[in-house]
């Protein structure tokens, strides 16, 4: 259902409710900017589909809507109460959308964080020691999922407010549509601005040990 584009939120990719139950809210990036369209993924088919035809996009928004869809490949796995078993479905989950884009940087570094949460290692350290149910190891993949986006925000954030002190004395105000450093996080900000040819040809990104390229969208 089409809505107005002046909605109190506007989060291009937000998780709905706890992990048993939750789903993927997104924006369909698709239908922009004539329509604001958002669709809901329970399942990780529509998940990688979503990715796949570039219903959400930007890098970061790819990572952060596969960490979600991971969470959701684990749970058809809760009904049995088997740890093991979930932990299995979700590595099941990463790897399938892990096909979805497989040039996304940002989409391989945020699945790798999800399998490390699922690991045999932990399992089996966990295993030792009473171990976990299965409906906290999926709580455990939904706070990491969180984590994700969290950090994202914070990071876009960051840049908007150091990128600003140097582009208002100049300019006299900051153009929002037209100044990265002025952008919103991409999690929380109209995800149309991310589409523009004039900006994304315009940025470059560099890369780090532990965290892919930032502002790397038209390379998602």
């Amino acid at each position: 259902m089409s809505e107005r584009p002046d909605d109190a939120t506007l989060e291009t990719v937000n998780w709905v409710g706890g992990a048993a139950e939750g789903f993927l809210r997104l924006i369909d990036q698709t239908r922009l900017p004539q329509e604001l369209v958002r669709i809901e993924c329970r399942d990780v088919p529509a998940v990688w589909e979503a990715i796949r035809s570039l219903r959400v996009r930007g890098a970061p928004a790819i990572g952060i809507a596969a960490a979600f869809g991971a969470v959701l490949g684990g749970q058809p796995a809760l009904g049995g109460g088997d740890a093991g078993e979930l932990r299995r479905a979700v590595r099941e989950a990463t790897r399938h959308l892990r096909t979805s884009r497989p040039t996304a940087v940002n989409l391989f570094w945020a699945l790798d964080r999800i399998d490390r949460v699922v690991d045999p290692g932990a399992e089996a350290e966990a295993e030792g020691a009473g171990g976990p149910s299965a409906a906290d190891v999926l709580g455990l993949v939904l706070a990491e999922a969180r984590a994700i986006a969290d950090e994202d925000k914070a990071m876009c954030r960051a840049i908007g407010r150091f990128g600003a002190g140097l582009v208002a004395p100049r300019a006299g105000g900051a153009d929002p549509t037209a100044t990265p450093a002025a952008w919103p996080p991409p999690i929380t900000a109209p995800p149309w601005r991310s589409s523009s040819p004039h900006t994304s040809r315009a940025r470059r990104s560099t890369s780090s040990p532990t965290r892919p390229a930032r502002c790397s969208r038209g390379r998602g």
